[in-house]
């Protein structure tokens, strides 16, 4: 009888110490973790002045409670919801995507920061540079005539040709004590334009 009372004390100790560590272990599993795995944004250059620009797709993971977002110098959604500047929360497994709006100034980085549960990463976005070639000038490179001596009187002279250079739009052309031609047409003394070549 004592080799029974012996055997069943010891069956209920052992349940008791294998319940008790089944306890702590999902205790110890079940610890918070707000802090989420590294993330980063692609940055983007070449970008048109004054544009949204969205970042590439973020999948939050790591953190297994809901966790604290916060953005600067942007916007940011959750799981395609609105974009919102306002601080928020999100959970593992959440799709964020951050937007921002180019600079108005040529060759001009911005940025927008995210943060979620301590961890950051910056979206720069850099605007494309100014195409000088776009610039309206309408103004030619310096050109010169030939002078001409021992001319008969009363006789008209045509001067050496020139080859208007240097503008990317038309130009006023006028003259005085003269006439002029473009490209072969009729001479005239009105004021009129010229091209390029």
């Amino acid at each position: 009888m004592r080799n029974k009372y012996f055997l069943l004390f010891f069956v209920m100790i052992s349940v008791s110490l294998f319940s008790s560590g089944d306890v702590y272990a999902k205790r110890r599993g079940g610890m918070t973790d707000t802090t989420p795995s590294q993330f980063s944004f692609i940055d983007q250059v070449d970008v048109a002045l004054s544009t949204p620009v969205n970042a590439n797709n973020l999948v939050i993971t790591g953190i297994n409670a809901t966790t604290p977002i916060s953005v600067s110098g942007g916007q940011y959604a959750v799981n395609g919801g609105s974009f919102t500047a306002s601080p928020g929360t999100v959970n593992n497994n959440d799709a964020v995507q951050v937007r921002q709006t180019s600079s108005a100034s040529y060759a001009t980085a911005s940025h927008a920061t995210l943060t979620i549960g301590g961890v950051s990463d910056t979206f720069t976005v850099t605007t494309l540079a100014e195409d000088t070639t776009s610039v309206i000038d309408s103004t030619p490179d310096a050109f010169n005539f030939l002078d001409q001596v021992d001319v008969a009187v009363n006789t008209d002279v045509i001067s050496n040709i020139i080859t208007v250079t240097g503008i990317n739009t038309a130009a006023v052309i006028s003259v005085s004590g003269g006439l002029y031609a473009v490209n072969d047409s009729v001479f005239t003394s009105d004021i009129g334009a010229v091209n390029e070549g």
